[in-house]
């Protein structure tokens, strides 16, 4: 979150020799979106191994359409 500079996931992932000759790895996780939603987020890889290694990639929302959000409620009989 660029506004705030929270971490909303982090998880370790290691690649092992044989997964890199393999091709490109995905990594598939999700984060929460809050109203009003933020210009973008940021993604940063960080290796714990080699010195200055990171990647950062900006995720922008600014033409982002969510689905509408419907608030199904049911009424009981009492």
């Amino acid at each position: 979150d660029s506004e705030n500079d929270h971490i909303y996931h982090s998880e370790l992932f290691t690649l092992t020799k044989k997964m890199a000759r393999g091709g490109p790895q995905k990594i598939n996780f999700t984060v929460p979106l809050f109203e009003p939603h933020p210009a973008q987020y940021y993604i940063r890889a960080v290796s714990d191994s080699w010195l200055q290694s990171e990647a950062i990639h900006a995720i922008s929302f600014l033409n982002l359409t969510l689905p509408e959000v419907i608030c199904r409620t049911v009424q009981l009989d009492t």
